[in-house]
């Protein structure tokens, strides 16, 4: 079926072909903001949030009216909140790369965070350049600015990761913060989605090593309304590599929670290896030889509440210290570390601020107006986090 434009204005009426088939009337009332959003390789405009009617009666909210109909399902109507409707116009579509190979990541690089679609810009980089990639991909059906179903996640995502792992060192890195989500429809409504375990299993069926899971555990998470369920305190960080990477544990050793005499006293045990039921134990004399103790993969950083200070406005922004801590330990200095969903530029700035090459790719031009200003002003935009590991 070729898709159509269907353009809703004030209280008329419209009918959206669905697999070919009409859909049931819709009545919108048409309340006035605009905006757009990405899905799927392709740009949908936004006009209104609105209250939706269907011919049967039944009512929502929290719709808004899309005037490009080009969703391979048909769907004109998607489920927002009044809060994600703040998004910055756009032109529809960024700048393809007007060069490719060396001097494409070289204006990457240069730009700190460039307008454009990752889809068109990671087939042009050169093959085994990039030490690390670190992003926060949109999640799934999480945000109005880029709507992609769980459904779909892995199809979706897929692509880009095909000549992410191509333009990867030997020794590099893809490291991947992402949510999964209580399904809002369908025959899992109300359970966890399970597209982010899909997602990890196909990344490794297409040749990523996945060697670690890490857990970004958030001590101020907002709470909320979650169902029977407490709130949401945690995220996964799934660490990918392409060979035997580069790892840094001393980068990011925390203190030691010990006592200080505690530490002296093992200087002087002569038998700190012990045998037990358990098995051959551990040297505790050599516990406290290397400065710092080792972190583990839980990861305390607080979340950050900077959209309207730091990061421009972004309903997502990541917490520095977040990319400060995968940064340090899997890229070396000089390193290139590219963000490919750069958002409002917060893997850059601080890529740049621990002495690596950062690159990023946003298809927002407003979220990359305000990620360039960041990296010009060398600021932070949130307060630098101390690591911790859970207690």
């Amino acid at each position: 079926m070729k898709p159509r434009k269907i353009t809703v204005k004030g209280a008329r009426y419209a009918r959206v072909a669905r697999d070919g088939a009409p859909a049931p009337p819709l009545t919108a009332i048409f309340l006035g903001t605009s905006g757009s959003y990405r899905e799927d390789g392709q740009v949908w405009g936004l006009r209104g949030h609105a209250h939706i009617q269907s011919g049967v009666g039944r009512s929502s909210p929290l719709c808004t009216i899309a005037d490009s109909v080009a969703h391979p399902h048909g769907v004109i109507g998607e489920r927002y909140h009044p809060r994600d409707m703040a998004m910055q116009a756009r032109p529809a579509t960024p700048p393809s790369p007007p060069i490719t190979g060396e001097a494409a990541l070289k204006r990457l690089l240069d730009e700190g965070v460039t307008w454009g679609d990752s889809s068109e810009w990671l087939p042009v980089l050169p093959e085994a350049s990039v030490n690390l990639w670190f992003t926060s991909p949109p999640y799934a059906d999480a945000r109005a600015y880029s709507r992609i179903h769980p459904d779909r996640y892995v199809e979706w995502f897929l692509p880009f990761t095909k000549f992410m792992l191509a333009a990867t060192k030997d020794t590099g890195w893809l490291v991947l913060n992402i949510k999964n989500r209580v399904a809002k429809d369908g025959p899992l409504q109300g359970q966890r989605h399970p597209y982010v375990y899909q997602l990890v299993l196909a990344l490794q069926q297409q040749g990523w090593r996945w060697l670690e899971t890490y857990i970004w555990s958030k001590p101020n998470a907002v709470p909320g309304r979650f169902g029977p369920r407490t709130k949401d305190s945690f995220e996964y960080v799934y660490a990918f590599a392409k060979g035997t990477p580069h790892f840094d544990l001393d980068a990011v050793r925390v203190p030691y929670r010990t006592t200080v005499d505690e530490i002296e006293r093992r200087k002087l045990d002569r038998l700190g290896r012990r045998n037990t039921d358990a098995g051959f134990g551990r040297d505790r004399t050599k516990t406290y030889l290397h400065g710092a103790a080792d972190p583990g993969s839980v990861v305390s950083v607080p979340q950050t509440y900077n959209q309207h200070r730091g990061a421009g406005g972004h309903t997502a922004a990541m917490p520095e210290g977040l990319a400060e801590f995968f940064i340090k330990a899997c890229s070396p200095i000089n390193g290139i570390v590219i963000d490919p969903f750069a958002g409002s530029g917060t893997t850059a700035v601080v890529t740049r601020r621990l002495g690596r090459l950062a690159g990023g790719l946003e298809i927002h031009k407003a979220y990359v107006s305000t990620a360039q200003q960041r990296l010009r002003l060398d600021g932070p935009g949130d307060t630098p986090t101390l690591f911790e590991m859970a207690r």
